[in-house]
């Protein structure tokens, strides 16, 4: 589960709201006071949700708390300082439902807000509200009072993009994206595939590939064949990678193209445990290298 949903999951009771004061904003986490009266968004409240569902679909996702004052705090940063509850907080939050729509072009998919009442009484009318903005793979221009039309989570801060954060976020729209999909059958065989989930063609894919324990084992392709038809790999001695597997020049990954790579048969003794974890790096063209890690 990625930061931001973390952050989200974390937010369901008025002492996790409390909690927060004296926390830093950062890439993933920002404050807002309100000023409304009636629960109706103001300009002011329209203008940075719009900021925030740019800023945060652009880089990783994020939280936006609504009614926290946020102030500079000894290392410059700002910081929850105050708990500022929003009246008439169920309007509010019907405010921002009804907002999403007209806060970006396009609209950024999968925006969710939840309330929170002050002290948890619902009888009080008064509370707290949380969005969350999932990270997107398109470019979505902000809408609403603002100077600038597409932002960016810088530190804590929402900043216009440049010309060449604006190109990068275009190039990467059309970029490949690979993911390694590993298959366990029983406990001494493990099949391996490329996925590309990214809307480029992947050309020229590669992967280094290990597991714990570090092990020995007889490679084949997704046939059985001991000569690869898709590609070739390598031994290699970079820790903790085991091989390296390489395409073939004229194989390509089409976008939402899975292709099976290697198909590993392992050895085990009584000292040396089945694989428990793969370990891996994914290279294609245009696309930024990519690591993880994978438990079976």
């Amino acid at each position: 589960m990625d930061n931001a949903s973390l952050i989200y999951d974390s937010l369901n009771t008025y002492a996790t709201v409390a909690a927060l004061l004296g926390r830093q904003e950062d890439i993933f986490l920002d404050f807002k006071e309100s000023h409304t009266n009636s629960g109706a968004l103001l300009e002011d409240d329209k203008a940075h949700f719009s900021k925030a569902a740019s800023g945060f679909a652009h880089q990783e996702g994020g939280v936006l708390v609504w009614g926290i004052e946020a102030r500079k705090g000894a290392s410059e940063v700002d910081e929850a300082t105050t708990l500022k509850p929003i009246p008439n907080i169920k309007r509010f939050l019907s405010s921002l439902n009804d907002y999403v729509k007209y806060s970006t072009e396009p609209v950024v998919d999968g925006i969710q807000n939840r309330l929170i009442y002050e002290n948890d009484d619902e009888t009080s009318g008064k509370g707290y509200a949380a969005t969350f903005i999932p990270k997107s793979e398109s470019e979505h221009r902000a809408l609403g009072n603002n100077r600038s039309d597409f932002y960016k989570r810088y530190g804590d801060s929402f900043v216009p993009l440049s010309t060449a954060d604006i190109r990068a976020l275009f190039f990467r729209s059309f970029s490949p994206d690979l993911e390694l999909r590993v298959v366990a059958k029983g406990s001494s065989e493990l099949r391996l595939s490329l996925w590309n989930k990214g809307r480029g063609i992947a050309k020229f894919p590669s992967a280094h590939i290990g597991w714990i324990p570090k092990t020995g084992a007889m490679w084949y392709d997704g046939e059985g064949n001991d000569a690869l038809k898709v590609g070739n790999y390598v031994n290699i001695r970079q820790e903790p990678y085991s091989i390296q597997f390489i395409a073939n020049g004229n194989v390509v990954v089409h976008p939402g193209q899975e292709i099976s790579i290697l198909t590993g048969r392992f050895l085990f003794g009584v000292h040396c445990p089945k694989i428990s974890k793969v370990l891996y790096r994914l290279f294609a063209e245009n696309m930024v290298p990519k690591e993880g890690t994978l438990d079976l």
